[in-house]
Formats: C-alpha cells, sequence, structure tokens
C-alpha cells in the first residue's frame, strides 16, 4: 500500500517533483476526492503534497459525504479508524466537547460510519503522510444530504439543525485551540446513464462539466460559501455534485479563508463521468 500512495505523487497525472504552494505553513482546510485510490490517486496526492510544507496539525476535522440517509445534518463516531498502515484516533476530547453543545443525538447514525468510505480514504492517506512516530488524530463528521434547501433554492439560514451545528463545531475550535485543519473528503459532479441520465456523454458535453466544475470551484477557491451553494442550487444541482455538503461546510467553519485549486480531474466514461478535485485553503498573515 505505502508503494502504491507514494507512486500516485510520481504518476504522470500527480504533483511529482511540484513543491507545496508558498502559503502552505498557514494551511486551514483541504478539498481531497473520496473517489477509489485508483482513479483518484493522484488528485488526492496533489492535496496531501501540501503538507510537506505545513506546520505540524493538532487534529484533523475530517467532514465526508455519507451516502445513505441519516436522521440529521450531520452524523458523529467516537470509533477510531483502523487503516492498513495504523489507526487513525479520534480526538475524544474535541469529540467530548462538541457532543457536549450538540447533544448525545448525534452519534444516533453512528453506525453509518461503518461502511463509509469518504471519511476511511482520508485515514489510510493521513497515516501514509504523518511520520510513524506521531500520531493521525481526527474528528470524523458524515455530512448528510442538502437536497431540501436546494430543491427551495435557498441557504440554510441561523436555525437549521445543520447551522446550529456548525456554529458549534467553530465555537469547540476556539475552544480547544491548538492547531486544527478541517479536510472536505468531496467529490463533484456525477454524470451520464449510471447516474441517472438519459444518454451517454459526449466529450463536448464533458467539457461542459469541467468548465461548469471550474466556475463553481472559483467560489470555492473564493472562501465564498453563498456562491459555492448557488453555483450548486440554481440549476437544481443537474451535475449531481455529491461533495456540496461538505465543502459548504468546510466554507462556513473557515469563515472566507481564501483558497488554490491545485488540480482538476475527471474520470471519464460515457456511461458515467465523476469529476473531483484538490484544493487547498490558507489562513490570514
Amino acid at each position: 500500500m505505502r508503494r502504491d500512495l507514494d507512486g500516485y505523487f510520481t504518476a504522470d497525472q500527480g504533483p511529482k517533483d511540484t513543491p507545496p504552494s508558498p502559503w502552505a505553513r498557514r494551511l486551514t482546510g483541504l478539498v481531497v476526492p473520496h473517489i477509489d485510490f485508483s482513479r483518484g490517486g493522484p488528485c488526492y496526492a496533489w492535496g496531501y503534497r501540501e503538507l510537506s510544507g505545513a506546520l505540524p496539525v493538532d487534529r484533523w476535522i475530517v467532514l465526508g459525504t455519507v451516502h445513505v440517509p441519516i436522521a440529521r445534518p450531520f452524523a458523529l463516531t467516537c470509533k477510531d479508524f483502523e487503516t492498513p498502515l495504523g489507526p487513525a484516533e479520534v480526538d475524544r476530547e474535541f469529540l467530548d466537547a462538541l457532543l457536549t453543545r450538540v447533544g448525545p443525538e448525534y452519534l444516533d447514525d453512528e453506525f453509518a460510519h461503518r461502511g463509509e468510505h469518504s471519511i476511511e480514504f482520508q485515514g489510510v492517506f493521513l497515516r501514509h503522510v504523518t511520520p510513524a512516530d506521531r500520531p493521525v488524530r481526527i474528528v470524523p463528521i458524515l455530512c448528510g444530504s442538502c437536497h431540501r434547501f436546494v430543491e427551495e433554492r435557498r441557504l440554510p439560514t441561523d436555525g437549521d439543525a445543520g447551522e446550529d451545528f456548525l456554529a458549534a463545531l467553530r465555537e469547540t475550535l476556539a475552544a480547544l485551540g491548538g492547531r486544527s485543519v478541517l479536510i472536505a473528503s468531496a467529490d463533484l459532479a456525477h454524470v451520464g446513464p449510471q447516474f441517472g441520465d438519459p444518454r451517454p456523454l459526449t466529450p463536448g458535453q464533458s467539457r461542459e462539466v469541467e468548465e461548469a466544475d471550474r466556475q463553481m470551484l472559483l467560489f470555492v477557491e473564493a472562501g465564498d460559501a453563498g456562491g459555492f451553494f448557488r453555483a450548486v442550487a440554481r440549476d437544481g444541482d443537474r451535475r449531481r455534485i455529491c461533495g456540496l455538503p461538505p465543502i459548504y461546510a468546510v466554507l462556513r467553519v473557515l469563515g472566507g479563508h481564501r483558497g488554490r485549486l491545485l488540480r482538476y480531474s475527471q474520470w471519464p466514461d460515457p456511461n458515467g463521468t465523476v469529476s473531483f478535485a484538490a484544493l487547498a485553503w490558507y489562513g490570514p498573515e
């Protein structure tokens, strides 16, 4: 596995010898894919390359898309994540402080973590790029659907349960201190017959998907949560952006930190194309 993961950094589509950005020391967040490594490995590597220039991190707040229904906007877990390279341990101090604010009911959907890959893949990569003598401490948060808000063409607002949760997450980050980095484990478009479209994609349509994705990602780079949400919702999420909830959540928590697109990729298949990206956010000077 280590050989495979290292290979994504040196692959044709990987970062190779590209250094981390000049702002990597101020890294506060990442978008990385959750597509399987065999298709998205080099794009993961572009995101995790930034860590070679970042300051040491005390904990990783990993927000992943959940692919099954859950009762609340988010689902937490107390369970550590086993990886073939060693454990990614839940930061229990942080989790307990967060649960004090949001309530133990956010563990009711804990079992959704058991079969979900979006956070697991980040645990593997984080364990790989972290020295063996240092722990990997994570706060795993599965993000439920935003479909209701997309249908209503409106942003989640104060008083919505999801916004209350994100406010509590911001409060916990401020109260506990230390250095935290947020990760949005997020793929982008899902288009083609495999995902419900009537016909296979043409090369021209794939280019249209890329253009629309890149326009949407400009809002993510700008740290504009509302602009990003509206870019997805204005056509009813026609491209099925499955990373909408975690990216929006991280943007809301970071509160305007600006970012940089590191890599955009598609796994092209006329029957079902998936797009994904690596992007980093940086805090102020």
